[in-house]
């Protein structure tokens, strides 16, 4: 198969932020792909693909999504959501760095926030988008 590193790093990739994601106490584990908001429970963690882009030779670039939502309250201070999703994006890229031989380069690219209502909830989603560069061995013509 010409494209298997391919698809098999995305799913490394992929596997690696839910792993991450999953080891911090303070959030539930993590779903991939959108789901049914009324029947979220919050903090709700998201892992979000994206893209697979080919960076020219043997080089692509994965981009991913690690989103979290959660419930806006008044007594909640949004530095407390935020050192959460930080603890969960700091192990995310330990194990992206730990989990694919391809990779040789890991970095988050954009971290953005996010305030709306959802299902009747009043939401803050943090939104960790990570990038993942990875050389394939790939075939030449």
């Amino acid at each position: 198969m010409v494209f298997e590193d391919l698809f098999a790093t995305r799913a490394a990739a992929i596997d690696a932020i839910e792993a991450g994601a999953a080891s911090v106490d303070r959030l539930r584990d993590p779903f991939v792909g959108p789901t049914d908001e009324a029947a979220m429970s919050f903090p709700a963690v998201e892992v979000l693909p994206e893209s697979a882009d080919d960076q020219g030779g043997n080089t692509y670039r994965h981009t991913l999504r690690l989103n979290i939502y959660f419930e806006r309250k008044r007594d909640v201070d949004y530095r407390t959501q935020l050192d959460a999703a930080g603890e969960a994006a700091v192990a995310a890229t330990s194990e992206l760095l730990s989990g694919i031989d391809e990779a040789y380069a890991v970095r988050i690219g954009t971290v953005e926030d996010f305030a709306g209502n959802a299902a009747g909830t009043q939401l803050l989603l943090i939104s960790i988008q990570f990038v993942i560069d990875v050389t394939l061995d790939l075939p030449s013509a």
